[in-house]
């Protein structure tokens, strides 16, 4: 697992933080990789959301930092006091209270504090034999891009490769693949139309795309959020284990 995490760190590092690494320190049992991330407002206008501060938590007690310059005492400050808590609602309601002001004045955004409670809660598996193969359906189909089928449940992208429960010539749920082609680490993503849950399509699915990119020599992560019960419950029944947790601070525009 201590491969799997670093490579977790790197590739947050590398997709999460946008920032430069200014500083490692130990603070309590936990150690810090502090990013520092630029105030560029032509950032902050592109798209409608912005993440001035965040962090990334690993199982090993690795918190990978990220914050603007002018947030790092406090960032270091929130560590040491929440260090137990860095996910409650004490620690989230703290820093918005802290910074908010100041992201106002400075770029004129407001937070957006519900999204920030929903902290993602990421799962992963590198090693096939903890696959739980049992749990693979043969009405789990590989499909591409020449799938005929209706999918019911979601749009699909058909230029990624994804796995699916057909039913009535119908495609009820899905596992895909997203992100980048070449990583080494593929995030799997899954939906069941409501119609056909808790019978399950969704952990057979998830484990035939685990599968196939264990396979190809990929590590496999699974994110979902704090609240979404059921999707934890499809990560942990396929055979993924938690590896880490991601917590961001939400702004938007003054409107």
């Amino acid at each position: 697992m201590k491969n799997i995490l670093e490579k977790i760190r790197n590739d947050a590092v590398k997709y999460e933080t946008s920032g430069i690494n200014k500083e490692d320190i130990k603070i309590g049992d936990i150690d810090v990789r502090y990013f520092e991330i630029e105030a560029d407002i032509d950032k902050i206008k592109w798209g409608y959301w912005y993440v001035p501060f965040g962090y990334i938590y690993t199982i090993d007690k690795c918190l990978i930092l990220f914050c603007l310059n002018k947030h790092k005492d406090l960032a270091f400050d929130v560590i040491k006091n929440f260090q137990d808590d860095l996910f409650s609602q004490d620690c989230i309601d703290y820093v918005y209270n802290k910074i908010s002001d100041n992201m106002q004045k400075m770029f004129d955004i407001i937070p957006i504090p519900k999204m920030g409670s929903n902290y993602t809660l990421v799962y992963a598996i590198s090693d096939k034999s903890g696959l739980h193969l049992s749990k693979k359906q043969n009405t789990s189909v590989k499909f591409d891009e020449n799938t005929n089928y209706d999918c019911i449940c979601m749009k699909v992208d058909k230029t990624n490769l994804f796995y699916g429960t057909v039913i009535d010539n119908n495609v009820v749920s899905i596992a895909a693949w997203g992100g980048r082609p070449d990583d080494e680490i593929k995030v799997i993503g899954v939906e069941t139309h409501e119609d056909y849950r808790n019978r399950g399509y969704a952990v057979s699915n998830v484990v035939a795309m685990a599968e196939y990119m264990l396979n190809a020599g990929k590590i496999v992560i699974y994110d979902t959020n704090k609240n979404n019960i059921a999707s934890q419950k499809t990560a942990m029944a396929a055979g993924l284990s938690e590896a880490a947790k991601i917590q961001r601070f939400w702004f938007e525009k003054n409107k």
